[in-house]
């Protein structure tokens, strides 16, 4: 198991308001990979909070606290929610590019402990797999004939001039106009 921290970073939780942030960090080599999780029971309280510790992030840890370029691009912003978030509302939270790389993990079905929170880090950033998929080896033109016979046959018949090609695909299989 990669060894997930605590941070020496100070939170003022009054300053930020939240009561259950909390800073962690790995470390990789000569720098840290630093990570905040933040429990949350509701969207409402979720919306009311995350720009706020984004804010604080970015001034006080990012800004004030870390000296090296490599840390200040590699923080976490990871939010656990004991409740299934609106999908429009997690991604305009976890596309914010502003500070930290956003994270949403909705759902849980407890209040997540120091061990899970640890092992959660663990497996979502350190232990993941990319398994094998077979890759179609066709070309192209093998491609389009298995999909549409009848635009393989046209495009066979062509001259390979790209711009008379693109104009006779239109016409032929567009609207009709140029």
């Amino acid at each position: 198991m990669i060894n997930i921290l605590d941070s020496d970073f100070v939170i003022d939780n009054n300053l930020v308001q939240s009561e259950t942030l909390r800073c962690w960090k790995r470390q990789q080599g000569a720098f840290n990979i630093h990570f905040f999780t933040s429990i949350h029971h509701s969207q409402d309280e979720l919306i009311s909070s995350y720009g706020r510790i984004r804010d604080y992030i970015a001034i006080y840890f990012q800004g004030n606290y870390l000296k090296l370029d490599i840390e200040r691009w590699n923080i976490y912003q990871i939010h656990l929610l004991t409740f299934k978030i609106d999908a429009d509302f997690k991604q305009l939270v976890e596309q914010d590019k502003f500070a930290t790389r956003k994270i949403i993990i909705d759902s849980l079905s407890q209040v997540p402990d120091e061990h899970y929170i640890k092992d959660l880090i663990n497996k979502q950033m350190f232990q993941f797999s990319i398994e094998r998929r077979v890759v179609n080896n066709l070309s192209i033109m093998e491609v389009i004939t298995k999909e549409d016979k009848q635009l393989a046959t046209y495009i066979q018949q062509i001259p390979p001039d790209k711009d008379q090609l693109i104009n006779s695909l239109l016409i032929n299989f567009g609207d009709g106009q140029n």
